[in-house]
């Protein structure tokens, strides 16, 4: 039962929808402009692709200690806590690197890694905590708010690092300008660990909550599980063959702007969230696997389209559509994946899978690297590139006809843990699954005066809404 006194559960309320806030402009202010840095530091061009994947691997390593950390310190609260200011403090690195003028400039490397290390490392701890302090009968709304915040959090931190770089490059100093946003990009984490520490830890650790291998393969329906886990790694291994080589193309070759760079950006982020509500009424309409075919054939000629043409008009264009098609994906993908995991083993099958997809995003990144060396880092290697990106992505399509049908239920809000130029990295909010509402609540929701909480009390809907 739930014993916290009102005032309690109001701060906890405040606090984790400041910390979503900060941590979204965290995101938008420093995570997006690192590859852009990178090139400012003069580390190349591949260095600048590199830094987009192959830390996050390293990350997805480390973050699998987390359910023993947990265990050891006894508190979710804590570990999360410590994670978020590790990575401010990360971010506060790379800013050291850019106020020195780039001197040990290959340490934003490590910085990069204890970055995704400890923002990966968050997340199956959060996910089970934040259930214990957020009752049931609030959450989908109360998450569809958050989101919609963190939404506006990113789009104003890529949009006032873009204006900063921009002023700052006229006036010939671009490096104190990157110190700064990466200064206030930390430091907005390190306030989002400050509210984390407000919150409420209900109830304690379990004896046991560490991954197991079983957790993957020890379910009843395992062969679906395994089919759509199949394709989800090969579309991001595909999409990564090119990805992480258009912040460097449009920078260095197409010679854009950091505010024309910032620009196709937010029309991509600006396209995905117009989009939220049209997928999630499609969903609903079609079904999960009709939407995941619709969007696994929309988002396959994307990278390919920037063979056509580089003009400004036509990049923003693909961009803007590129933004739909991957919010009716991400949405279709959420749906049929999670139909596949039983919810008592969502956490544990999360942390794996982080795993999983960070392997292949940093192999589909170390492939492009590969081509770039072999064949020089020109303008054709990198068109080549993206048109390579685009067969893979067909290809992938092979897998659909064996992913199972699945029941258009409403998929957790996501939050955003990283931009890029062809589309948003998005991680679940567990607490806003409508089936983990329902488990959580018999062990954390007080009985109110008209009765027992009610798991069906709001609408859903928003949550359709913030899916990204």
């Amino acid at each position: 039962m739930d014993k916290r006194p009102g005032s309690q559960l109001q701060r906890d309320l405040w606090a984790c929808t400041a910390d979503g806030g900060s941590f979204s402009v965290m995101v938008g202010l420093g995570e997006t402009y690192l590859a852009a840095f990178v090139l400012a530091l003069g580390l190349g061009e591949l260095a600048a692709g590199l830094i987009a994947g192959a830390p996050m691997l390293a990350g997805a390593v480390l973050q699998l200690i987390a359910p023993w950390a947990v265990q050891r310190l006894g508190s979710r609260r804590q570990w999360v806590v410590a994670c978020a200011a590790v990575q401010g403090g990360s971010l506060l690195l790379v800013s050291m690197i850019a106020f020195t003028e780039g001197r040990g400039r290959w340490l934003v490397f490590l910085a990069a890694t204890l970055y995704w290390a400890a923002g990966l490392a968050t997340g199956p701890a959060w996910n089970v905590w934040v259930t214990q302090i957020i009752p049931a009968y609030l959450r989908p709304t109360f998450f569809a708010r958050r989101a919609r915040i963190g939404h506006f959090g990113v789009m104003f931190g890529f949009i006032a690092g873009g204006v900063s770089l921009q002023l700052g490059n006229q006036a010939g100093n671009p490096l104190s300008v990157f110190a700064v946003l990466f200064a206030v990009a930390g430091c907005f984490r390190i306030f989002s660990a400050a509210m984390l520490a407000l919150q409420s830890e209900p109830l304690p650790v379990h004896a046991r909550e560490a991954p197991q291998l079983n957790d993957l393969t020890a379910q009843q329906d395992g062969e679906p599980f395994w089919r759509v886990l199949s394709y989800m790694l090969l579309v991001q291994f595909s999409v990564h063959l090119a990805a992480p080589y258009f912040t460097p193309f449009m920078i260095s070759h197409l010679e854009l702007s950091y505010a024309g760079y910032a620009s196709l950006i937010g029309v991509a982020f600006i396209g995905k969230i117009a989009a939220m509500h049209w997928a999630g009424t499609l969903a609903m309409r079609l079904g999960p696997r009709k939407l995941l075919w619709i969007a696994g054939l929309a988002i396959s000629p994307l990278s390919a389209g920037w063979l056509l043409s580089t003009h400004f008009a036509w990049l923003a264009v693909l961009q803007l559509l590129g933004g739909c098609a991957w919010a009716a994906y991400e949405l279709a993908m959420l749906l049929v994946f999670f139909d596949a995991i039983p919810s008592r083993r969502r956490t544990a099958v999360l942390t794996l899978y982080n795993l999983g997809n960070a392997a292949a995003i940093a192999g589909g990144t170390l492939v492009g690297a590969g081509m770039l060396v072999w064949f020089g880092e020109y303008r054709e290697v990198y068109l080549a590139l993206f048109g390579l990106s685009g067969l893979a992505r067909f290809a992938s399509l092979g897998i659909l006809p064996r992913v199972p049908q699945s029941a258009p239920e409403i998929a957790p809000v996501t939050r955003t843990i990283s931009v890029r130029p062809e589309g948003s990295l998005e991680r679940p909010v567990l607490a806003g699954s409508p089936q983990n509402a329902v488990s959580a609540s018999k062990l954390v929701e007080p009985a109110t005066s008209s009765g027992p909480a009610r798991e069906d009390a709001p609408s859903i809907y928003p949550a359709i809404e913030t899916s990204a």
